[in-house]
């Protein structure tokens, strides 16, 4: 129901532009098209719909543009205000109003409160993308902004620079900035290094209910910092940092609370302090509340988070001293319910109480024991007999003895030093050993011995991709038992590249000639439809037939081809015809012609030829004079048709409505062609056949060295016709 009565509402909003005089030049000023809005014209109760971002307000809308040179007003993007707080003080209260801030605006701030937003319920816009956003500096010790009002909203990129050595703070969002929002704001490096925002965010005890999100901070060039958040003189509740990206070196963490705040909510983004030791995310109080989804990067891994009362839910953490790391579960620095436990417990509770403590592996590690170092790992006799025995039911009887390893381990032959003696090749069987086997193997796949099988001397290596290659390459043959994957490779050699036709003889074409070669298709077929039996090439002569040659393919009698049909060929329009669909009636089409003015004389100046094969709505005409002069002298400037039925001469203004840099339309002419009351409405014409478009200045020839170019929107009545610029 809300969607269908915002439909209602914006028609109602256009129809009355239209309806009230404005046109389209309500909207000429304003350069950022999705939104419509009304300008002159209040409408009780009708919200503006702001549909670029989302943004639906019932106030006033606001304009601030550091670079316009109208009234300052606020009123537009043209008379826009020149800095953000002038147009809070144009703003009221409560109302729902819109504070929109062009891309490239640009303020300085030397003192607290560059801006304060002190009017609940205002909402700030800043518009652009990349580096063509506004650029808001600080250049004071003490240059903040305030968020001193309920409901507040910043959305977009702004940029909030640091233009100091060492700024107190950025933001200050006061006790009575309750339901604050700032979404998509950047804090990017300072382009001096050295330059920093002590603490970009500060939030002051009781302004509750405040989100940050899509935020991105960068404080990395210089080590003072304190924080990017931080919550300082006392306790709030329902807060949310939502999707931020903060990458500095900061002394106290990046967001940092000694509060006992309520309901705090951090979900997802990243956090890295490059700072030794110290926190990315630190609550020193017990607030509660829950941190889901977070990437947190610092240099130690028990000191990456203090959550204090807080849960803590798929955070992950990652070295930031270390390149090509994977990011692993974040580890608490004290124990919990769920943590690993402290390290130098000795309670089976833990990992590691569970592999033991320093006194109960001798201050060795596993490594160590498990015979790596210098240290040995006692062996309890549950493990089998002495180690030196040749029983199977030990474990060394199970391996083997030293004598029967040739005093080689299991390493030594898997992976060290190698087997002392490799056996002979010997095909599978009873009583021959793995090595054995994989001599044999080696033999057939890599030295070309043949292995155990005599006479084959050509490895697997040579047959697939060695320099001998197959001794003797057989004769192709088609697949069947008996037949070897040679041979039925040779017949496909044979049919996709020789052209011998393979194990089919009588084809000598092959695969790469019919495709592409010099040779091609020996006989190419006539065209044919796609039936059983009918070769690709038969159809694709048909359909060549018919988008291109014009024969008309496979269905005799139809001899145009598709190019034909469209009247051009997707380079240039060709001639133009009653049967194309370039030339069809109804088809519209653009002249464009450009006048001197010392040209205009006042006996006439052709705009265009002669229109030919049938009669031309002239639709529309926009007229652009040039950026320096215009047109001068004379009387009238007017177009009127050579010959033909009804009003000739149907566009009239002032010359001197045609200076320079002006852009107009047949509806705007200041001067009401002919006297009959019937032509009060300005517009388009119909240009019969035989007849052309002449403009003409009156009382006296124009002169000058000025141009007007005009662009004629012309739509064909009578298939075929056509019209060319003089």
């Amino acid at each position: 129901m809300k969607c269908k009565r915002f439909k209602f509402m914006a028609s109602v909003l256009v129809l009355a532009l239209f309806i009230f005089g404005g046109g389209t030049s309500a909207l000429a000023e304003d350069y950022y098209r999705p939104w419509v809005k009304a300008q002159n014209l209040t409408v009780k109760n009708v919200p503006v719909f702001e549909a670029g971002l989302g943004v639906e307000t019932s106030g006033d809308i606001w304009y601030v543009n550091s670079n316009a040179t109208g009234t300052d007003a606020g009123t537009s993007w043209s008379n826009a205000a020149l800095t953000i707080d002038a147009a809070i003080n144009l703003a009221a209260a409560a109302n729902g109003d819109l504070i929109r801030v062009s891309a490239n605006h640009a303020e300085t701030f030397s003192a607290a409160n560059g801006f304060d937003c002190d009017k609940a319920g205002i909402t700030m816009i800043f518009h652009g993308s990349g580096t063509n956003t506004a650029v808001l500096t600080f250049d004071g010790t003490n240059a903040d902004v305030a968020i001193g009002a309920a409901s507040c909203r910043i959305l977009g990129p702004v940029r909030f620079l640091a233009g100091i050595s060492e700024v107190v703070r950025a933001f200050s969002i006061e006790a009575g900035g309750v339901d604050f929002i700032l979404d998509g704001a950047v804090f990017p490096e300072p382009t001096t290094s050295g330059f920093e925002f002590d603490i970009a965010i500060s939030v002051a005890s009781g302004a509750h209910r405040g989100t940050v999100q899509n935020v991105t901070a960068f404080s990395a060039d210089e080590t003072g910092a304190s924080s990017w958040l931080s919550i300082e003189t006392g306790v709030v509740h329902d807060w949310k940092l939502i999707n931020n990206r903060v990458f500095g070196e900061y002394s106290a963490a990046n967001v940092m609370s000694a509060q006992t705040n309520l309901e705090m909510f951090i979900d997802g983004g990243e956090y890295t302090n490059l700072t030794t030791g110290v926190h990315a995310i630190e609550f020193q109080g017990a607030p509660t509340g829950s941190i889901n989804n977070v990437l947190l990067r610092t240099d130690t891994q028990g000191t990456t988070i203090d959550p204090g009362a807080m849960t803590v839910n798929n955070c992950m953490w990652d070295d930031e001293d270390t390149a090509d790391t994977i990011a692993i579960p974040c580890l608490l620095a004290t124990a919990g319910v769920a943590s690993i436990g402290p390290v130098t417990s000795t309670t089976t509770d833990s990992i590691h109480g569970k592999i033991g403590s320093d006194a109960d592996l001798a201050d060795n590690s596993l490594y160590d024991l498990l015979g790596a170092g210098s240290k040995t790992l006692s062996i309890s006799s549950s493990v089998g007999a002495s180690v030196e025995g040749t029983n199977t039911d030990t474990l060394q009887g199970k391996i083997g003895t030293d004598a029967e390893m040739s005093d080689r381990s299991i390493w030594d032959m898997l992976e060290g030093d190698g087997f002392n003696s490799w056996p002979s090749a010997a095909a599978p069987g009873t009583d021959v050993s793995i090595a054995e086997v994989l001599r044999d193997v080696w033999d057939v796949l890599r030295a070309g011995t043949g292995g155990s099988e005599p006479g084959t001397n050509s490895s697997l290596v040579d047959i697939l991709s060695g320099t001998e290659g197959i001794i003797t390459y057989p004769a192709a043959a088609a697949p069947d038992d008996g037949v070897s994957m040679a041979e039925v490779i040779r017949d496909v050699w044979d049919v996709l590249r020789n052209g011998t036709g393979g194990a089919e003889a009588g084809t000598n074409s092959s695969f790469i000639d019919a495709l592409h070669g010099p040779a091609g298709v020996i006989t190419f077929p006539v065209g044919a439809v796609p039936d059983d039996g009918v070769s690709m090439a038969e159809v694709l002569r048909d359909i060549w037939d018919a988008v291109r040659n014009g024969t008309g393919g496979s269905e005799p009698g139809t001899d145009s081809s598709v190019i034909d049909a469209i009247g051009a060929n997707g380079s240039n329009i060709l001639t133009v015809t009653a049967g194309s669909l370039y030339g069809a009636s109804g088809q519209t089409f653009i002249v464009e012609k450009t006048l001197i003015s010392s040209n205009i004389l006042t006996s006439g100046v052709d705009i265009t030829g002669t229109a030919s094969g049938g009669d031309i709505l002239i639709e529309e005409i926009w007229m652009e004079t040039d950026v320096s002069t215009g047109l001068a002298t004379g009387t009238n400037f007017t177009i009127e048709k050579s010959t033909g039925s009804g009003l000739r001469v149907f566009f009239s203004t002032l010359v001197s409505d045609l200076g320079s840099g002006v852009t107009m339309t047949l509806s705007m002419g200041t001067i009401t062609p002919g006297t009959n009351s019937l032509y009060t409405l300005k517009g388009g014409t119909v240009l019969e056949s035989g007849g052309k478009l002449v403009a003409k200045c009156t009382g006296s020839h124009c002169d000058g060295a000025g141009t007007i170019t005009l662009y004629i929107k012309g739509v064909r009545v009578t298939a075929g016709a056509t019209l060319d610029p003089a």
